[in-house]
């Protein structure tokens, strides 16, 4: 990205669009459920429920959370 030349402005609407549309459909996808999942890691293992336990609630949280933003933000 750094090698790249970029002039403001020189995106097109339609280019512009596309570039939104896909930083906002990979946070959705990606972003949110990690976050909200290293969120419950870090607190399952302040709760004391060892590194196995904040793990299996990381993976839990990460694909319930995937899921329901598929699910419910498909469009």
């Amino acid at each position: 990205m750094a090698d790249h030349d970029y002039v403001p402005g020189s995106m097109d609407v339609t280019q512009q669009k596309g570039t939104f549309s896909g930083v906002m459909k990979f946070s959705g996808y990606w972003g949110l459920p990690l976050s909200l999942a290293l969120g419950a890691f870090f607190t399952a293992l302040l709760r004391d429920s060892g590194l196995f336990g904040g793990f299996a609630l990381f993976v839990v949280v990460f694909i319930f959370t995937h899921i329901g933003v598929k699910t419910f933000f498909s469009h």
